[in-house]
């Protein structure tokens, strides 16, 4: 069991605390993929892989389809399929 003073369930929190030197971090490709090319992170155990996670959108229903959500969720689909496409190549 690890324990520490900082603990989140927050990705971006966790994201920005590891690249400040406050622990280590297991986290997708798509959000690490710059600052390990910049080194500004570190893979320290590359064997140990995160089992794929799922991608949820929330927002209101209307009572007619919204273009820009529309447009946002499919924008997002297409860029997870890419990463998803990316890494099985």
């Amino acid at each position: 069991m690890l324990s520490g003073n900082f603990a989140t369930t927050n990705p971006e929190a966790l994201f920005y605390a590891a690249k400040n030197g406050m622990g280590v971090l297991i986290s997708n490709d798509v959000m690490i993929k710059e600052d390990v090319k910049t080194g500004a992170l570190i893979r320290v155990l590359p064997e140990i892989q995160a089992m794929d996670s799922t991608v949820y959108a929330y927002y209101p229903k209307l009572d007619y389809e919204h273009t820009r959500t529309k447009l946002f969720l499919d924008y997002i689909k297409m860029r997870l399929s890419q990463s998803n496409d990316e890494k099985g190549a």
